[in-house]
Order: structure tokens, then C-alpha cells, then sequence
């Protein structure tokens, strides 16, 4: 298991191109909590956290790798949730505001995608007011906990299409 901080990339098939790139936070019985890492931009951004068990190898960054952090933003992303409170879909979502978007992956393959707003949470489901791309309000979806693959949390997209919605209530 890697330490909190430590830089990894992790992949969800084994011997897979396909990484997901960030600084370790914690792993529980549930869940695999990440910093993402954005390599175009060169820092952190927004959370990602993945079912524990669909975490098949990780590797952790070298020396070199390092390198491509053009600013370090760890501290300051760390302290925008309450990761000791994060054990499970269920706590993480309950601790979104009223004024934040979620990322919702149902596809293991990352093909599809949605975003929204949580509207009413319980130990089974998410019903999600989705926001499409334009920033529009969208209909609502409901997700069952148990069809998540992963989810992200305040990264670029997110906050881009929060910036776009013209009204955010429902």
C-alpha cells in the first residue's frame, strides 16, 4: 500500500496503458482516495476516489518524474474536504456542498461519464441534477452507489461547468 503524499500512478487492468496519475491520500476497506494529477498543466487538481478493490497495480513515481510538477498545490487541495470522513461513496457525497459538481463514472472503461449536482442521497442511491456540457441544466439521474465505478470531485471540469450554469438551484 503506498503512504499518504507518495505519488503514484495506479491502473485498474493489469499491465494496462491506461494510469491514472496523483499523490495517494488513503485507501479504507471501500475506497482508494486520490489527488489527481494533471500532466498537461503540471499540478494537482480535484479528488478521485475508486472502489478499492478495482485498484489492480500502482507504481510509485520516479525521481525524475517528479520533475513534471510545475506547481505543487497538495496542501491546499487537502484542505478542502474531510478525508478522515471519506469511507465510502455514501460519506464522500455527503460531504459535498450545496454548490459543488460531482464527476460519476459508471464505466470501468472511462467511456461515459456524468456530472452533476447531488439533489437527495442514501446508503443505496444518488439522484443527480446533470449539468451537459454547455453548462445547462439537464434532467435528473438517479445512480445506485453499487453501479459507481469511480468519482471525481472538484477538478477542472467540474469547476468550469460550475462557472457556466447560469442558475444553480433546481
Amino acid at each position: 500500500m503506498p503512504e499518504p503524499g507518495q505519488l503514484i500512478d495506479v491502473n485498474f487492468e493489469k499491465d494496462s496503458d491506461k494510469v491514472f496519475e496523483g499523490a495517494f491520500i488513503k485507501a479504507t476497506a471501500g475506497l482508494y482516495v486520490m489527488m489527481q494529477f494533471d500532466s498537461d498543466q503540471g499540478h494537482f487538481e480535484g479528488i478521485a476516489v475508486f472502489r478499492n478493490q478495482d485498484v489492480k497495480q500502482w507504481r510509485t513515481w520516479l525521481k525524475r518524474e517528479e520533475k513534471r510538477i510545475k506547481l505543487d498545490n497538495r496542501q491546499e487541495l487537502m484542505g478542502q474536504y474531510d478525508f478522515a470522513r471519506m469511507k465510502t461513496f455514501y460519506s464522500v457525497l455527503q460531504q459535498l456542498s450545496s454548490r459543488e459538481l460531482v464527476g460519476v463514472y459508471t464505466d470501468p472503461q472511462w467511456a461515459s461519464f456524468y456530472v452533476g449536482k447531488v439533489l437527495r442521497l442514501d446508503r443505496i442511491a444518488v439522484l443527480l441534477r446533470l449539468v451537459n456540457t454547455n453548462g445547462t441544466w439537464s434532467n435528473r439521474k438517479k445512480f445506485a452507489l453499487a453501479d459507481i465505478h469511480h468519482m471525481v470531485l472538484g477538478d477542472s471540469y467540474e469547476k468550469g461547468l460550475m462557472r457556466k450554469v447560469r442558475r444553480f438551484d433546481d
